[in-house]
């Protein structure tokens, strides 16, 4: 950990080695949101610059003493395009949710950890009814997912499926429509 932090910071060059413009002159405080030039990564700025005009950056889980002049502030207007485009990419994904979950084989605990991200992205899709496949076996899977559903506040309603429809090996749930 100690070597990587010791070539991150070597890669970030001194102060006053970039191009000495006005971006290198900014002051930072603790909060900024930044790009470390070099490495093309956002952080934070946690301290004000030192004597030597080092800042400690949170870069990801990295916290690295680099240059200031080797940061750029990330302008709100980058914050809120970057914001729009996680949320264009997850309603893209939205749109691309399956009607059905197939849990078969699973632990209760890993079919019900699947189910909660699942039945968030099926309301976002507009989906009012999906299918959660967990099979006949002993019928521990069943009875769990019953139980979370239950639970959920976001469901009008769940049953087993019928003859046809996948018997006592799936459960039909009803979504509340999402509002907004």
């Amino acid at each position: 950990m100690k070597l990587e932090l010791d070539r991150i910071e070597s890669q970030m060059g001194n102060p006053g080695e970039e191009n000495g413009g006005e971006e290198g002159n900014q002051e930072f405080k603790p909060g900024d949101p930044v790009r470390l030039k070099n490495l093309d990564q956002k952080g934070e700025v946690l301290t004000p610059p030192d004597k030597n005009g080092n800042v400690q950056v949170q870069v990801g889980l990295l916290r690295i003493h680099v240059p200031a002049a080797s940061l750029t502030r990330i302008m709100e207007t980058q914050q809120t395009a970057a914001k729009t485009m996680a949320a264009l990419s997850s309603s893209a994904k939205s749109r691309t949710v399956s009607a059905s979950l197939d849990v078969r084989g699973l632990t209760v605990s890993e079919a019900v950890y699947l189910l909660d991200k699942y039945l968030d992205d099926a309301g976002l899709a507009g989906l009012h009814e999906i299918v959660v496949i967990h099979g006949k076996g002993t019928g521990a899977l069943r009875k769990g997912i019953h139980e979370f559903l239950r639970q959920q506040k976001d469901i009008h309603g769940f049953r087993l499926g019928a003859a046809g429809e996948g018997d006592a090996g799936v459960t039909i749930v009803e979504i509340r429509p999402h509002a907004g």
